[in-house]
């Protein structure tokens, strides 16, 4: 399944000279994997590891629905049998009452009396076999609902290794910042703050990004050990953008839980 968001989150503050001051925080991610991708950095484990859980969620799952079709299938069966055993026992009377007042008049009446004992019987037990594949039903939504929390947690953790994994490229930052960039234009000067790693392969982008989203003045790209890799800070006169893996991961993780 394909996750796409364009998260903006702005407060707006008001420097000493009364000027409107927004902050806003951005992501901008595609991220292709399957529905079970999204969760925490504590888990510790592999991608296949997480993987092979959420697997074993789904197959649990599955195994009450199918345990119940079985049970269903069973009881079905028996009611047949029980079913074909009565109306035995209907031609058996008939014959014995055909004896004394002819065959045909006994086994009609014989037939008569065993009919809605045998239909009744027929109805009870489709109803019973309807009630449990419908309650397993409900236990098998019950039972990925208890998972729910864990389920998020481990997608959360794939997704963040995948994301982490795009970004440690020396370009790899260049695509979220572009975004935070858009949502500049028109603004005099920009000033980006990074992780030394990324400042080399962010100057390249200048010129385009100047011309793209009219940047009047500078985009001035400095170095900050304090910004992690994969987020970047964009300051500008309006205020500041913040872009990646952080306020993405966020940004997925509130989506799950809502």
């Amino acid at each position: 399944m394909q996750l796409s968001y364009n998260l903006i989150r702005k407060n707006q503050v008001l420097s000493s000279n009364s000027k409107v001051i927004s902050t806003e925080y951005v992501k901008g991610f595609d991220i292709e994997e399957d529905k079970e991708n999204i969760i925490c950095k504590q888990s510790g484990k592999t991608i296949e590891e997480i993987e092979d859980i959420l697997s074993n969620y789904e197959s649990i799952g599955n195994s009450i629905v199918l345990e119940a079709k079985r049970k269903k299938d069973e009881i079905m069966y028996k009611a047949l049998e029980e079913s074909q055993a009565m109306e035995r026992e209907a031609y058996e009377k008939g014959y014995a009452q055909g004896k004394e007042n002819g065959y045909e008049d006994g086994k009609k009446e014989a037939i008569e009396n065993i009919l809605p004992q045998v239909e009744r019987q027929a109805a009870e037990t489709i109803k019973k076999a309807d009630e449990i594949l419908e309650g397993a039903k409900e236990d098998y939504i019950r039972y990925l609902e208890s998972k729910k929390e864990d389920i998020i947690r481990l997608s959360i953790a794939i997704a963040e290794k995948v994301i982490r994994k795009k970004v440690t490229d020396e370009d790899g930052i260049s695509e979220i910042l572009e975004e935070g960039i858009r949502l500049s234009k028109g603004e005099e000067n920009l000033v980006i703050k990074c992780n030394p790693k990324y400042v080399s392969s962010i100057k390249e982008h200048i010129p385009v990004w100047k011309a793209s989203y009219s940047i009047s003045g500078e985009i001035f790209v400095l170095p900050n050990e304090g910004v992690s890799l994969g987020n970047a800070i964009i300051e500008k006169a309006s205020g500041k953008v913040e872009v990646g893996i952080d306020v993405s991961l966020k940004a997925i993780e509130e989506a799950l839980s809502s």
